[in-house]
């Protein structure tokens, strides 16, 4: 309780001392409030304007995706329907081949009998974004003499969406792939994005392979953007690209 003293004055001059006792409460309840609201989740990371890319297929102001590990299937369990020839199944050093101003190529030999082509797959390891992946140019070539590429014969599409792992090429409608015939898988970017290309030191074809099909032992490639701005030469260091040439 606190008492207050107050002493009142008017014409008549001081009046008598009151005493006027006010009654506080014990305790004080505060009412009750909202919690607070939740925090919003962090913004993703994006790469600043004034930043240039990662080198993995980012651009500026692009949002990074999370690091997600999503690595080229292991050796084994393919399945051999469509499948003319693969080396999947051999054993694969991870997607390190770079293409960053690099040409590269894989040659194949056809079999016995011609065949429709579908597509060829390779494995990468990059995600790429939209832009990076309209650089790419996947193409079919013929082999020269010397067994080394000779001229484009035709153009492969890329998917619309590329993550890292294993990625199919199509062939245009009614491409045939002629009888004991070598051909190259030729695979670049007018831009400089490393598609890290996946690679195998074996020589060996997987089993369920048509009869008479098979991967070259070695590849070839160019030091420079594209195939019309170099000559190829063998490549000794990174092997044959792990391929499945796939069609029926």
């Amino acid at each position: 309780m606190a008492v207050l003293l107050a002493l009142a004055r008017n014409e008549a001059g001081k009046g008598e001392r009151v005493h006027a006792a006010i009654t506080l409460p014990e305790e004080i309840t505060l009412p009750e409030t909202e919690p607070p609201p939740e925090t919003e989740p962090p913004p993703k990371d994006v790469i600043p304007p004034d930043q240039p890319g990662d080198g993995d297929g980012q651009q500026q102001g692009d949002v990074i995706p999370p690091k997600v590990e999503k690595p080229c299937k292991a050796p084994g369990g393919q399945s051999a329907d469509s499948v003319l020839v693969g080396n999947f199944d051999q054993e694969r050093r991870r997607s390190d081949w770079p293409t960053n101003n690099f040409a590269l190529t894989q040659g194949f030999t056809t079999g016995d009998a011609a065949a429709t082509l579908e597509g060829i797959e390779v494995c990468i390891g990059t995600p790429l974004h939209v832009a990076h992946i309209a650089t790419i140019r996947a193409e079919l070539w013929s082999a020269a003499a010397g067994g080394e590429p000779g001229a484009k014969l035709l153009g492969l599409v890329a998917p619309d969406q590329m993550g890292n792992g294993d990625v199919v090429f199509a062939a245009p409608p009614h491409t045939v792939l002629d009888a004991n015939t070598a051909y190259h898988f030729v695979l670049y970017t007018t831009g400089r994005v490393d598609l890290r290309v996946a690679a195998t030191f074996s020589t060996d074809q997987d089993p369920g392979g048509q009869n008479g099909w098979s991967i070259a032992d070695t590849s070839y490639e160019i030091s420079a953007q594209t195939p019309q701005d170099g000559n190829w030469v063998e490549e000794p260091v990174n092997g044959v690209m792990s391929m499945r040439i796939k069609g029926h």
